[in-house]
């Protein structure tokens, strides 16, 4: 599929994983890209001022996707940035290496806190950018959950280039409009 013309939002799109989609999305004639962060405003700008260089416009968008409100005005920047939505990618997540049953209340913070933003924040996003998305012709939408995206042990850039390659397989030729595409 071609991507020139089309708008792409990768939440958690600072580095890492995300950052590596956003570029990737870039190299692959992408016309625009919404990088979002919650705290890393200085990656999320550096990462915008590449993909500028690079020729793809691109914006730096704060918002903590565990807020409704927030998220909304992510997606109302966009909107008016770009004047469409056609890819989103749903990077942004948590990941604790913490037991979750300790002895105590089998429901802890760093359990309630990987729900909230894996699944609530997940969910807040997909659905304000659902209008926008559907839309656009032929839309696309991207889920990557990040343990999904580790082919195993090994440092972040790793499992960067593994989704990475999961979203470049994922706009061939042979991927009908419509589909969603996880990795």
């Amino acid at each position: 599929m071609e991507l020139g013309g089309r708008v792409a939002l990768v939440t958690g799109g600072a580095g890492g994983i995300g950052g590596a989609v956003a570029r990737s999305l870039a190299r692959s004639g992408i016309s625009g890209v919404g990088i979002n962060y919650r705290k890393s405003a200085e990656g999320a700008e550096q990462l915008a001022a590449e993909i500028e260089r690079s020729g793809v416009k691109a914006i730096a968008v704060r918002a903590d996707i565990q807020s409704d409100d927030q998220v909304r005005a992510m997606i109302g920047k966009i909107q008016n940035e770009f004047g469409r939505l056609d890819v989103l990618v749903n990077n942004a997540g948590l990941e604790l290496m913490t037991p979750i049953v300790d002895g105590s209340d089998p429901v802890t913070d760093a359990f309630r806190r990987i729900v909230e933003i894996n699944v609530i924040g997940t969910a807040l996003v997909t659905a304000a950018a659902g209008a926008l998305v559907c839309g656009a012709s032929a839309a696309r939408g991207c889920a990557c959950s990040r343990p999904a995206c580790r082919p195993g042990p090994g440092p972040s850039s790793t499992r960067a280039g593994t989704a990475a390659r999961g979203v470049e397989g994922g706009f061939a030729p042979g991927n009908p409009a419509g589909r969603v595409v996880g990795f």
